[in-house]
């Protein structure tokens, strides 16, 4: 099966800590907080038929594919960051 990801997609490998990685990143070019990220992501998965301790593949801008085909499930970008709801 070719490999539907765009050919320079950066990946981050299937280990112990790659979430966390991409959620800093996440923040420092997109302003998109931990939080915000993780509830995306579980929403994707969720979407997608996978549990929450369920593997998927992250990019390193935010999208996440299907771990099998590679298929795009979706974005942890999608929708921006939240504005600040609160003003001095």
């Amino acid at each position: 099966m070719a490999d539907p990801l765009p050919r320079h997609a950066k990946r981050f490998l299937p280990v112990a800590g790659s979430a966390k990685a991409l959620y800093k990143r996440l923040e420092r070019f997109h302003g998109i907080g931990e939080e915000l990220a993780s509830e995306r992501l579980h929403e994707i998965k969720c979407r997608a038929g996978y549990g929450g301790d369920d593997n998927v593949v992250l990019d390193f801008t935010g999208n996440v594919y299907d771990p099998g085909s590679l298929r795009w499930i979706g974005s942890l970008t999608e929708g921006g960051a939240k504005p600040c709801t609160h003003r001095k």
